[in-house]
């Protein structure tokens, strides 16, 4: 076997089945064929593979990506791209790869924990997707500009660093880690599908150069306001939601409402519920209504108030944003059905 030869490895979908090797010269003629049992080679598993480099030693160089793992069985993920990447398995095994533009799943057996995966010439990658895979830490550089589509769901990552060169980003889905914070860039103006939901993230931005934006999931996190944008696209399935997050001014779901209103969709839904979020006002109620004639499923918390007065003062005591409250109105009951401090004006609030 010599340097610039290539080797073709082919083999069933399980971990004992046989390897069937074959050597291809630079001419392109095969130089020759071997089987093996598959575990006396490389017991990587459930993986067709493209063409693969004579190089088991060395990676190629390039700009690499790190991913730290603590998983113990068959680790696997799917990657997408073109040209040249090497993959040093973090125990021992160096694989080369071709990616010829369609997505391959490549998979290893590790028997223990805590291995450090460097994929070289990262640059070239499309696709990632590693999802419940025990994933601690991943370093996706800036320099992988062409990548498109992250899936990093179900794993153990605190901090995701994030890179406004990734010009080309469709889909990013970090749902189901235990990220305190991240960065989603302005020049993200190609991405449609955004979900970072389940997570500790107390502030996130959102951009209107997000035209193509469709789906936006951020709940089940701590997030206290969310900007939404006229600007986002008109979309028959529209997926929005701050679910279980800590939404408590009545203000910040009204313009949602109102914005999400304006911006014409027909479908899909708007998921303002549960955790602390605020209930909408009566205006933001009206938006609600206006957009289930449309044909969009709308849900949102409800405020539940109980009225009284002295026939000179009217009030009202209820619970609010998961705080009781008692408020008075500048007026009379009416006063309730303008926005706060214009109507009305908030007296107490327990716990808060």
């Amino acid at each position: 076997m010599d340097e610039g030869d290539i080797l073709h490895l082919l083999y069933k979908d399980h971990i004992g089945a046989t390897v069937y090797i074959e050597l291809i010269g630079e001419d392109g003629s095969v130089e020759d064929s071997n089987e093996i049992p598959m575990l006396e080679t490389t017991t990587l598993a459930t993986t067709t593979l493209a063409t693969t480099t004579v190089a088991a030693t060395t990676t190629l160089a390039g700009t690499d990506m790190t991913i730290d793992t603590d998983y113990v069985g068959m680790f696997s993920m799917t990657i997408g791209g073109t040209g040249y990447i090497s993959i040093n398995w973090g125990d021992g095994l160096i694989t080369n790869h071709t990616l010829t533009g369609s997505n391959v799943t490549l998979s290893r057996l590790y028997s223990s924990g805590s291995h450090t995966i460097t994929i070289s010439h990262c640059e070239n990658l499309t696709h990632i997707s590693a999802a419940g895979m025990d994933i601690t830490s991943v370093d996706l550089p800036e320099e992988a500009t062409g990548i498109e589509h992250i899936d990093l769901s179900d794993n153990d990552m605190v901090i995701f660093n994030t890179y406004a060169s990734w010009v080309n980003l469709s889909y990013l889905d970090v749902s189901s880690n235990n990220l305190v914070g991240i960065d989603l860039r302005e020049q993200w103006v190609l991405i449609e599908h955004i979900d970072i939901a389940d997570n500790s993230i107390a502030a996130v931005g959102t951009y209107a150069s997000w035209t193509s934006v469709e789906y936006l999931d951020a709940s089940d996190n701590l997030l206290t306001t969310i900007e939404t944008h006229v600007e986002w696209p008109l979309s028959t399935d529209v997926y929005f939601s701050v679910n279980g997050c800590a939404l408590t001014s009545e203000s910040d779901i009204d313009t949602i409402l109102s914005e999400m209103d304006s911006m014409g969709h027909t479908g899909g839904t708007i998921d303002l519920s549960g955790g602390t979020n605020a209930a909408p006002s009566s205006a933001g109620l009206t938006d609600k209504e206006s957009l289930e004639l449309r044909g969009v499923t709308v849900l949102v918390n409800v405020a539940t108030y109980v009225y009284y007065d002295d026939g000179v003062t009217y009030w009202r005591k209820g619970v609010r944003g998961g705080f009781y409250v008692l408020d008075v109105s500048f007026t009379d009951v009416t006063g309730f059905e303008l926005a706060e401090d214009v109507g009305w004006e908030n007296v107490v609030t327990y716990g808060a």
